[in-house]
């Protein structure tokens, strides 16, 4: 399985039958997780415009490490820029 390190939640009306009323996709980048949820909130389930979420929202999959190290990294690269 890929190294995934975001995920998209979608939060269903319990009447549609999902369980826990929620869908999950995991993703590469927060930007496609972002994406599916900005493409479920226009076209609904199925992209069918008939059911439309509750709510949507993405989580990284990464540990507080990884993200710590990442900003550092990017801080790094910026100050590089700068100079």
């Amino acid at each position: 399985m890929p190294n995934h390190k975001w995920k998209s939640i979608v939060v269903w009306d319990p009447k549609l039958g999902f369980q826990d009323n929620e869908t999950v996709d995991y993703h590469d980048t927060k930007e496609a997780a972002e994406a599916v949820c900005r493409m479920i909130q226009r076209q609904g389930l199925g992209g069918e415009g008939i059911h439309f979420p509750v709510k949507t929202r993405v989580e990284s999959l990464k540990t507080k490490e990884e993200i710590e190290k990442e900003k550092k990294e990017k801080l790094k690269q910026e100050e590089k820029v700068k100079l």
